[in-house]
């Protein structure tokens, strides 16, 4: 009989503590969704599904090992007069803050886990967490059956609002403000949650007194009251760049498609025959195309500064200073509704490509479970248990994949877009910048383009850069160095055949949104710009992915702009062109003028002539050299090309010189052989480098931000 009784004690605090750690996750994930989309760090419902299926699940687990150890501590006290639900309660909360502040205590400012200050830093955290837990406890335990579960789910709550804000704060704040008003948004935060807790309490204890409906209602104004607040708040972190101005009658919408990572040579408008772009294709017939735009740099961020700036010099800051004007503030001052939705987070909140932009959608998203298992070897289990297939555990877990993936999908984007624009009240012209991210590695393409394009490739191959053994992602220049001797012709054919299955996706939502604005009536007065920021390695040069030199693959991109009223409709351009040359077209197509300096020249001509100016064409990419990756091109790296030469200064000495007649994809380097480059290119960049402010390169120290999200990205290590 005692057995059984020790029995049914156990099973009923496993249960208990399945249940009640599962509910407590699931309360945790509520109040993350909402404050992730009261910050605009949007996520479709598709995704928060999963979301809080993942917290249910992982809560479940965790309260069964809590369950048995309440089991284990109430056998060896004898301590059973007290039910084992408060204290599991308690210990949820105690934990779970540990888990919270431990990764980036750990991660970000101790040594090594064993070191005397992290043993004792850790030690105070874990007794806080105790602290807490044992609050948790003492809160709950006279509470009546009936109602201990909601008491349980209101403490959680505001708990999950106060971690999933501080969680915020610590990313967005904290690292850029001075230490006081980060103290102040902290301390703000937690009153506020506080607050929050002590209305549901409120709220709760009504229910068994008497005059219910007016105290209900008190409580109710008292609560929508202080959630009110902190939505206007978080208006105010994520929207602070002002209101347009009074509109202009009669100018053109502007719609302005960033395709991040797309070569020109894998679009069928640029002479592609696998069918990657049927509706870009069909829009080129209508547009102008520009069959040699060049990017200004190889990489996301100095790309994205120079082109909305028009300014070289831009490229050379990790954050764009509020010094430089853009072209969302050119045209929020002449009366356009202002906004960006951005699928590469690098272009987020505090990048500073935000200013002028009214409304803002942007990451990355906080999601607490992606962060603690980049910690752990979840996602490697996942990956080698068999429970799941191996790409699903990479796609919906693994942090670099799911914010460059799942959780950056071109079909949300699009649908976040049209949302936006048939929001709008009143008559004023729109400017949106879209950027879309799925064309960017990894590569795992949605039905049925991966059928389409690589039927039978192993859905592993497209995250290429998950390392399965280790369980985490290895940054490119790893990859050049480690991986990319190893692979076979084959397995490029494979992965350029996934790269080709993103394009075609996402080429089928840039028609969907082009088909809302054409059944609007509004395509016609909208200029539609679609380019990308750099292209893409698949092996050439020995080198892979971008951010690695200023190859052709690197830097020729798409350029088309759709605009009947002002560009000759079906025409080509051969001649090389600037992104930088993007913002001056547009202005004169709208006939704004602007004050604001700028380095690019309008094409507007060049359309109408067909015939782009052989002035030159300046690149660059600054980053420090790189001795230990062989394989990857070392050094700054300065390029210009005029009259059907390139010519790359690197400061490695590992300079580069290019006959493009005679070599369009720059794949023979005559430097050496031909004795250097022609002096009239050596001394046009040393003007151009003079006059940008590049002959005293040196790379700033990245802050936490910005070397955040460039590790995730996979940029550095």
């Amino acid at each position: 009989m005692k057995n059984n009784s020790i029995g049914k004690d156990l099973l009923e605090c496993a249960l208990l503590g399945a249940l009640s750690w599962a509910l407590g996750m699931v309360a945790f994930s509520f109040a993350e969704i909402l404050t992730n989309s009261f910050l605009d760090l949007y996520q479709p419902w598709s995704v928060w599904r999963v979301v809080l299926l993942t917290y249910a699940i992982m809560g479940s687990i965790l309260g069964l090992g809590a369950g048995l150890g309440i089991w284990f501590l109430r056998l060896l006290t004898g301590w059973r007069a007290t039910s084992a639900v408060p204290l599991l309660m308690g210990a949820f909360l105690g934990v779970f803050l540990l888990m919270v502040i431990g990764v980036p205590l750990n991660d970000r400012y101790l040594p090594g886990f064993f070191d005397p200050i992290s043993l004792a830093t850790n030690a105070a955290a874990i007794a806080v967490c105790a602290a807490l837990a044992l609050g948790g406890f003492v809160h709950l335990r006279s509470r009546a059956n009936g109602m201990l579960w909601l008491f349980f789910v209101n403490l959680t709550l505001s708990f999950g609002y106060f971690l999933s804000l501080s969680r915020y704060f610590d990313m967005y704040v904290l690292q850029t403000e001075p230490v006081l008003e980060s103290v102040l948004s902290f301390g703000g935060a937690a009153l506020v949650c506080f607050a929050i807790w002590r209305c549901g309490i409120r709220v709760l204890a009504i229910f068994g007194g008497e005059r219910l409906l007016a105290k209900f209602a008190v409580s109710g104004l008292i609560g929508i009251a202080l959630i009110w607040s902190v939505g206007l708040y978080l208006e105010r972190e994520v929207q602070p760049h002002g209101k347009a101005a009074s509109a202009t009658a009669g100018k053109p919408n502007l719609l302005w498609i960033i395709m991040d990572t797309t070569r020109a040579d894998h679009l069928g408008t640029y002479g592609y025959e696998k069918g990657t772009s049927p509706r870009l294709d069909e829009l080129a017939t209508s547009s102008v195309v520009f069959e040699k735009a060049i990017s200004q740099a190889s990489w996301t961020m100095p790309s994205h500064f120079q082109m909305v700036t028009s300014r070289f010099d831009s490229g050379k800051e990790n954050a764009l200073p509020d010094d430089y004007e853009t072209v969302a503030e050119i045209l929020r001052d002449e009366g356009y509704d202002t906004a960006s939705v951005l699928g590469n987070y690098s272009l987020g909140r505090r990048s500073g490509f935000d200013q002028g932009f009214a409304d803002v959608m942007d990451g990355p998203v906080n999601i607490f479970y992606l962060k603690f298992f980049d910690k752990l070897p979840i996602v490697k289990w996942l990956v080698h248990s068999g429970l799941i297939a191996p790409d699903t555990a990479v796609r919906w877990f693994h942090r670099h994949t799911f914010l460059e993936g799942v959780g950056a999908r071109g079909e949300d984007l699009t649908d976040r877009s049209i949302e936006w624009i048939n929001s709008r009240d009143g008559d004023r012209p729109f400017f949106l910048f879209l950027n879309y991210m799925d064309v960017h590695d990894a590569f795992d393409p949605p039905e049925p383009y991966r059928t389409q394009f690589a039927p039978h490739v192993d859905p592993m191959l497209g995250f290429v850069r998950f390392d399965p053994v280790e369980g985490e992602a290895i940054d490119s220049n790893t990859f050049v160095r480690d991986v990319l001797p190893t692979m076979q012709q084959e397995d490029w054919d494979e992965l350029v055949a996934l790269y080709d299955g993103e394009i075609a996706y996402l080429d089928e939502h840039i028609g969907r949104l082009l088909d809302d604005l054409k059944e609007q009536g509004m395509l016609d007065n909208t200029i539609v710009v679609v380019t990308s920021d750099h292209g893409e390695l698949f092996g050439e040069h020995d080198l892979a992915y971008h951010f690695k030199a200023l190859s052709e693959e690197e830097t020729h991109v798409p350029l088309i702009i759709r605009y009947p009223a002002g560009m000759p409709p079906g025409a080509r351009v051969p001649g090389a062109v600037e992104l930088n040359d993007i913002l001056p077209t547009v202005l004169e197509l709208a006939s704004i003028e602007t004050q604001a300096p700028m380095d690019g020249s309008s094409l507007v001509a060049a359309a109408l002539s067909g015939n782009a100016d052989e002035g030159p064409v300046f690149t660059y990419l600054l980053r420090d050299p790189r001795a230990k990756f062989p394989h990857t091109q070392a050094g700054h790296l300065l390029g210009i090309r005029q009259d059907g030469q390139k010519y790359v200064w690197s400061s490695g000495g590992e300079h580069e010189f290019y006959v493009l007649a005679n070599d369009p994809k720059a794949h023979e380097n005559l430097y050496i052989q031909q004795g250097g480059a022609p002096p009239e290119l050596e001394e046009a960049l040393a003007r151009w480098r003079d006059s940008v402010g590049l002959n005293e390169i040196s790379q700033e120290e990245l802050d936490p931000v910005t070397r955040d999200r460039l590790r995730a990205l996979g940029y550095i290590d």
